[in-house]
């Protein structure tokens, strides 16, 4: 009944809605006809993000979201025509185009329908490997090296530091790994969701190889060449992209925060709450919570009469790590687009290895990595002769089967992104705050910027195309075009790491979805934990390095910015249990 009545809430408020775009539609004639949905653009996002958070329902929410947006995106040019009937009508209309046109069209991508074909296949392969008795093996090995609750947090972090060429190779791998160690050591789902979140973007945006820093780097270029710094600065953008990344202040700062907490067994906020609940009652994730993947797996008893040897799982998982590492390069072009690259930077090899890896296709790069792990992980069950082959493909299945939940809501929330692109939503908050912003705190303003685009649309990498030639424009208004200097890369850092803030903590970005998946929690108890955090290291980089980073040099600003939010975690942190291997025997008893 609680549902139903947030669904009538939900209708209603989108019908009053179409009365009130009527009327202004209506009054804002010729305006309206230029198609500028203006502040009409933000609300898709603003209805989803404020919807998920009141009913928990992030599916409902990210679907009444696309539905809003596209309504509005049909009905006001019809409204500022006068076709009044017609833009009452498109209400209904705009419901079956929301599948018609923007979930098939996010299905039609190869990217996206790469990433979900991923998503399902490393779920079969865990599948596979959890009814081999690998990862409980692993888990196993890891927990007696893991001596208390804060050391099996530190091992989540220091592996998803490791794992940084990819963040949805990170997400999914570290979260399915290191669930059954953190479960054991009471650790909360919550917890380990944000560790792996913490440790997708903003590692993978740093990192020297990655899928990242082609995409980083180019748009740099672009936006350099196009705002008159002249071709001999632009063709240095990849210096530029190095030189600005001590200016990451909040991608920094977030991984001080992250093992600031696990170190010290403290926490605040919601995530205490959450890991209260965990250590005390031993209820890892809260009772009612809706799981992303289905219990069965989340769940996983050890298998009986099955002998637990951890190669079962460390080698198709070491076979996922090197072969996503090897498609990438073969999708790159190999070394033929090495060769190019090393022709065109003079011989520097670095540079261009960095330069071929970013041209990889990621998507094609992790099937092909997966499908190699799994075919790995079956030949070896059947070689030991621990399941057949019809079992094999059971236990693929049902491991496919798990990740449905988040395959849908991945679908969905990159739907509602086709949408905000096609309303100009980006464009809109960018032009909000563009006329006014003093050259004395662009850095500032440029990161408050892409940190509220990049949460409203959960896209990094959009936030970077939208803002970055804007940032570069007015910095080489501001600050000059013949060199670039500490304000021109801190303002080029804020863009970076501000696109980084809403692809960690907004819920409607993938990797966030993703974090959600592969640590089994509650999407919207992920979200509603994560974001204290995310807020805190987002504060700190604001006050403390981008405010004042024309007037002190960074290095001093980083270490500032690092103590300050060790004496945040221990100013209004407060301890919680670290539970030994002994004590956790206790209590099991």
């Amino acid at each position: 009944m609680k549902n139903l009545k947030w669904v009538g809430i939900i209708l209603l408020a989108i019908l009053l809605f179409a009365m009130f775009a009527t009327t202004v539609a209506m009054a804002g004639g010729d305006e309206a006809e230029q198609f500028n949905y203006g502040f009409w653009s933000i609300i898709p996002p603003v209805v989803a993000i404020g919807l998920a958070f009141a009913t928990h329902r992030p599916i409902l929410s990210l679907f009444i979201g696309i539905w809003t947006g596209q309504y509005i995106y049909e009905a006001l040019p019809l409204f500022a025509k006068g076709e009044v009937g017609k833009g009452l009508y498109a209400f209904f209309t705009s419901f079956f185009h929301v599948f018609s046109q923007r979930i098939v069209g996010v299905l039609a991508d190869s990217w996206y329908i790469g990433i979900i074909t991923f998503t399902l296949m490393i779920g079969g392969l865990l599948g596979i490997i959890n009814r081999s008795g690998g990862m409980w093996a692993i888990a196993d090995a890891l927990a007696r090296k893991a001596r208390n609750s804060s050391t099996a947090q530190v091992f989540a972090a220091i592996m998803g530091v490791v794992i940084f060429f990819d963040d949805y190779a990170n997400s999914l791998l570290v979260g399915n790994t290191m669930r059954p160690i953190t479960d054991k050591f009471r650790v909360s789902r919550e917890k380990l969701a944000y560790i792996v979140d913490s440790t997708a973007a903003p590692v993978a945006s740093l990192a020297l190889i990655s899928t990242w820093i082609a995409y980083e780097v180019g748009v740099i270029a672009d936006a350099l060449r196009n705002n008159g710094f002249g071709d001999k600065i632009a063709n240095a953008a990849y210096t530029v992209f190095l030189q600005s990344i001590p200016y990451r202040f909040y991608s920094l700062l977030a991984l001080v925060l992250l093992f600031t907490l696990a170190i010290t067994s403290r926490d605040y906020a919601t995530m205490y709450k959450a890991e209260i609940r965990a250590r005390k009652e031993g209820k890892v994730y809260r009772d009612g919570a809706q799981l992303p993947i289905s219990k069965e797996i989340s769940e996983l008893s050890k298998p009986e009469g099955v002998p637990l040897r951890p190669i079962n799982a460390w080698l198709p998982i070491l076979v996922l790590i090197i072969g996503t590492i090897w498609a990438l390069w073969v999708t790159a072009g190999g070394g033929a687009t090495y060769a190019n690259y090393l022709k065109d930077f003079s011989g520097n090899s670095f540079k261009a290895l960095t330069y071929t890896f970013g041209d990889a296709d990621a998507s094609i790069a992790l099937v092909w990595a997966v499908a190699a792990a799994t075919a790995v992980a079956a030949i070896m069950v059947l070689w030991q002769k621990i399941m057949n082959a019809g079992e094999i493909v059971d236990a693929w299945i049902d491991g496919t089967k798990s990740m449905m939940v988040a395959v849908i809501i991945l679908t969905i929330a990159w739907a509602l992104g086709s949408i905000n692109g096609d309303l100009g939503t980006s464009l809109y908050v960018v032009g909000l705050v563009e006329s006014w912003l003093p050259a004395s705190v662009l850095p500032l303003g440029i990161f408050l910027s892409a940190a509220l685009i990049s949460f409203a649309t959960g896209t990094s990498w959009g936030t970077m195309a939208i803002l970055m030639p804007i940032a570069i424009g007015l910095a080489g208004k501001f600050y000059g075009t013949d060199a670039v200097g500490v304000m021109h890369l801190a303002t080029i850092g804020a863009v970076l790491t501000g696109a980084v803030f809403g692809d960690h903590c907004s819920p409607v970005s993938d990797t966030t979805i993703l974090s959600s998946m592969a640590s089994a929690c509650d999407h919207m108890d992920h979200v509603n934990t994560q974001i204290p955090y995310s807020l805190t290291a987002a504060t700190v980089a604001a006050v403390v390095g981008f405010l004042f980073v024309k007037f002190i040099p960074v290095w001093i600003l980083l270490i500032i910015g690092a103590a300050v939010i060790i004496a945040i975690v221990y100013f209004f942190g407060k301890p919680v249990p670290n539970l030994t291997v002994e004590e956790l025997e206790k209590l099991d008893k």
